[in-house]
């Protein structure tokens, strides 16, 4: 909670203070960095914002023996207003989630359990320009949840990201 904290009132004193620069007129089309979120996926992210109209890709695969997790998302990003600091857009993300696991009772008995779900949000979204080129992200907006049985919540998705 102390991080979460100290991390946004960074944000608030970055953004205030941050000025236009030579590197504002760049065009910053791409973007790498992590995003964790139940809707777009987690791991490793990459953006293609070239227009109003953007994609985001993340994934985590991890594997080991008899376990297994991979997460993949894909995101559609549209842009609704920039004014270069601040960033507002809309995101619908989709999110495939597969699990693999085991469970040793002893050394003769084991049990494997695996399932994938897929999750689907759609939201608004602010990506706040924190540095020239590094960009912190957050949305949230209502989700449906598959995997067997069906629910809709609500949904929160979080980046951070160096364009260029």
């Amino acid at each position: 909670m102390k991080k979460t904290i100290i991390l946004l009132l960074f944000i608030a004193v970055i953004l205030p203070a941050r000025g236009q620069s030579a590197d504002a007129e760049e065009d910053l089309k791409f973007g790498i960095g992590a995003a964790a979120g139940f809707s777009t996926g987690y791991g490793l992210s990459f953006r293609y914002w070239p227009s109003d109209w953007g994609i985001q890709l993340t994934t985590a695969p991890y594997y080991m023996k008899n376990d297994a997790q991979v997460s993949f998302g894909a995101t559609a990003l549209r842009t609704i207003k920039d004014d270069g600091r601040i960033k507002l857009f809309l995101y619908w993300g989709n999110h495939i989630l597969y699990e693999r696991y085991s469970y040793y009772y002893n050394s003769s008995n084991n049990e494997v359990n695996q399932y994938t779900s897929w999750i689907s949000g759609i939201g608004p979204g602010f990506e706040f320009t924190i540095l020239d080129k590094v960009s912190f992200n957050l949305m949230f907006g209502i989700a449906t949840y598959t995997d067997g049985d069906f629910m809709i919540n609500m949904t929160g998705e979080t980046g951070l990201y160096y364009k260029f």
